[in-house]
């Protein structure tokens, strides 16, 4: 008799350590990703932006590599898109060269420091007028391609 409670005991303990806890929002989320290209050359650290035409949907976000590839991340890191249309746009700006003591200066005198220079068409990084409308599909897509140009 003891042998068998050692055996359940060890069942439900491999059970405990080997069920993941499934997160409910994420339910539904599929792969998405792909490549971003400015004039042909792949786009490095471009803010990449998917705001769902549904609104009861959730948007997602990417970061692009130094090769252009991004993967789209909803509620974690990589892990995917809703199967919806999606309105998109990207923002990439030059770093801002000020100082941590002249953005106190500013904030001091009630000023708003200035704006970065876009490194890309304006066109494309006005969420209210969205040039870019992509659709994941219910299988996902690894594969899309963003691309910009002048």
């Amino acid at each position: 008799m003891k042998y068998q409670q050692y055996l359940v005991l060890a069942l439900i303990f491999v059970c405990l350590i080997g069920c993941k806890k499934i997160d409910p929002r994420k339910a539904g989320l599929v792969p998405a990703g792909g490549t971003i290209t400015y004039n042909g050359s792949p786009l490095d650290g471009a803010t990449i932006v998917f705001v769902p035409k549904e609104s009861n949907k959730q948007g997602a976000g990417a970061l692009s590599g130094a090769d252009g590839t991004f993967t789209l991340t909803t509620i974690s890191d990589n892990d995917g898109a809703f199967p919806v249309e999606y309105s998109v746009y990207v923002l990439k700006e030059e770093p801002l060269q000020i100082s941590d003591e002249e953005l106190m200066e500013y904030s001091r005198q009630g000023k708003t420091p200035p704006k970065p220079k876009s490194l890309i068409p304006i066109k494309y990084t006005n969420p209210t007028k969205p040039m870019l409308n992509f659709t994941i599909p219910v299988a996902g897509d690894k594969n899309l391609l963003i691309k910009l140009k002048d």
